[in-house]
């Protein structure tokens, strides 16, 4: 077997094991007091209304290259 295909299987099992291990680590901790847990929520609203926006530019871009591309 070629050794880069070792060695990237190699990396990436140990980038999954610590990734694995933060995840842990992080739902251990608290969450924080009550204005903590406010201010977090508020983030992710902002973040969905984010990613709802940039969903919805990402598939209309995408179905006008598709109408391009098909003709």
């Amino acid at each position: 077997m070629n050794p880069f295909i070792i060695f990237a299987l190699i990396t990436s099992i140990i980038a999954i094991l610590y990734g694995l291990f933060l995840i842990k680590v992080v739902l251990k901790k608290g969450t924080g007091d009550a204005k903590m847990q406010a201010i977090a929520k508020a983030i992710q609203e902002g973040a969905k209304a984010y990613l709802n926006r940039q969903y919805k530019t990402i598939g209309i871009i995408a179905v006008i290259l598709l109408l391009v591309l098909y003709q």
